[in-house]
């Protein structure tokens, strides 16, 4: 995989955006949520106490790898 920085938000595909993730150790994978769930609190301070929304129907993404050209 060539690195490289683009600013072209054509490149930010879900499929970059999860090799990128897959990518990170344990810790920074750790550090990320804990990121995520402070600005859920910060913005919505009552989100543990909501009940779990569940599953919508036809809501499924799937992701495919490109193969190397």
């Amino acid at each position: 995989m060539k690195r490289s920085i683009s600013f072209d938000r054509k490149d930010e595909t879900l499929a970059s955006k999860s090799i990128w993730f897959a990518s990170l150790s344990f810790s920074q994978r750790m550090d990320w949520l804990a990121q995520y769930t402070a600005m859920i609190f910060h913005f919505n301070p009552r989100a543990a106490h909501e009940k779990p929304v569940g599953p919508r129907q036809g809501s499924v993404l799937i992701l495919e790898r490109e193969a190397d050209e």
